[in-house]
């Protein structure tokens, strides 16, 4: 027979994120690691030029701006998303958890589920568009009723 599943809950938004661990119906939630992105938090002008470019109108002295191909913050957000998911990726191959229960902000599941690989897939049992980053372990319960069932 075998043991207990473990469910791990990845809870992330763009700039933080932790994995955290339940082996079993009654046993306590635990923290498996924590990450966070600091450079996600920078002010505009110091990842890049927050101003768009300028071109010149080849028939008068109009100039014009140019729109931004993708804005910084949240291509620094999608690279920390995505490095999450690689985590997960690779702990899904090594069998660290049974089951996979993914909880953020719309944008960043987004993120995530789209950098998933298909053994990661394969385990997740759920998704909670919500922030939660900021909710003590102790307390995620109480925020994931639609969840319950899972964990």
């Amino acid at each position: 027979m075998a043991g207990p599943l473990t469910t791990w809950l990845v809870i992330a938004d763009g700039v933080e994120a932790r994995v955290v661990a339940k082996t079993g119906v009654n046993a306590p939630l635990v923290t498996v690691s924590t990450h966070a992105a600091p450079q996600a938090r920078l002010p505009s002008h110091l990842l890049g030029s927050d101003r768009p470019g300028r071109t010149q109108e080849s028939a008068t002295s109009a100039r014009h701006a140019i729109e931004p191909k993708y804005d910084l913050h949240r291509e620094r957000k999608r690279s920390f998303a995505h490095a999450i998911a690689d985590l997960v990726n690779r702990a899904s191959g090594e069998q660290k958890f049974d089951r996979l229960i993914l909880i953020a902000p719309p944008r960043t599941l987004g993120d995530l589920r789209r950098r998933l690989g298909a053994a990661s897939r394969a385990k997740l049992a759920g998704e909670l568009a919500k922030d939660l980053t900021k909710v003590a372990n102790a307390d995620l319960d109480a925020h994931m009723t639609e969840l319950r069932r899972l964990i």
